[in-house]
């Protein structure tokens, strides 16, 4: 049994795999977070603070209720990923209580092919989504939990991972990032706004930024440096006939990518999306970024 990370990343059709594909799968285990919801429950010690004995109270209630899947990866995985990506060296129980709550998992279930952990936050950090000046996360706590499956299992975690045409998935990420602003009430930013900040992000933290998924030879160098990768390009996955080997969940039923909703799209019109992604290109030249992005260029 493998440990699949599926990480997204973000606007790459994940919400329509999380909502209407991944419950329809018999063979392998999807641990997910929910559709249009934050990838950690309200209650949990990563929303609240680093409470050590919330934590021992969820890993005991989960030794009971251990097939709440997601309930587990949405109180504790999830969270403790982050917690423990922001205070690595201050904290090493709190990447101990990941890996128990991984073996949880894994104890829990013995009848699937593999298990299958996604969350397109897992290649995020807050400052990322919402664009913010101070990154008190870290980098992206894929890489932690990929670390803490390693510990678990003793075998390196697969990752999963879609990527988009750069400058599209900068223009996506962009617009994505001014309703997420606007619902936390801060203040509009303009696409060179955006740009400039999410470079800022890159240069201070490697793995940290929205720019650190659009260097796709990079990335994927990173990601190698700590677990097998499946990558695959998001034009790749709109004309796939089978959606759940492709993210690597085999002895599903084949399901095309055609025959699925698509959720959480953006309706724009297409001179205003024309502007946006000029301003970005223009942001990208002015920073010295845009030969390095496309030179790094390797899906669609």
């Amino acid at each position: 049994m493998a440990v699949v990370l599926h990480i997204g990343t973000s606007r790459t059709a994940t919400t329509t795999l999380q909502k209407t594909l991944f419950p329809k799968a018999k063979s392998n285990l999807f641990v997910t977070k929910n559709p249009y919801k934050s990838s950690i429950k309200e209650a949990s010690p990563g929303r609240v603070r680093s409470d050590r004995q919330q934590i021992q109270e969820y890993l005991g209630y989960y030794l009971i209720h251990s097939a709440d899947y997601n309930g587990l990866a949405r109180d504790l995985i999830f969270p403790l990923s982050i917690l423990a990506t922001k205070y690595k060296t201050d904290a090493p129980d709190l990447f101990d209580a990941l890996v128990d709550s991984i073996r949880l998992l894994l104890y829990s279930t013995k009848k699937h092919k593999n298990i299958i952990i996604s969350s397109e936050m897992l290649s995020e950090t807050g400052a990322s989504i919402s664009c913010l000046s101070n990154n008190s996360q870290g980098c992206f706590p894929l890489f932690t939990l990929a670390k803490a499956v390693e510990s678990a299992t003793l075998e390196p975690a697969m990752i999963s991972v879609c990527f988009r045409d750069p400058l599209q998935h900068l223009v996506s990420k962009y617009q994505r990032c001014c309703i997420q602003r606007s619902m936390i009430k801060h203040r509009p930013l303009s696409a060179n706004e955006y740009i400039q900040k999410q470079i800022s992000l890159h240069r201070s933290c490697k793995n940290s930024s929205a720019i650190s998924t659009v260097l796709h030879r990079q990335f994927l160098k990173e990601l190698g440096s700590i677990a097998f990768v499946k990558s695959f390009g998001f034009e790749q996955l709109k004309k796939n006939n089978d959606v759940f080997q492709l993210i690597g969940a085999p002895s599903e039923e084949k399901i095309a990518f055609s025959s699925l909703p698509v959720e959480n799209k953006f309706h724009e019109h297409p001179k205003i999306k024309k502007q946006i992604s000029l301003e970005i290109k223009k942001a990208l030249i002015e920073e010295d970024y845009l030969n390095e992005i496309n030179n790094d260029k390797i899906f669609e």
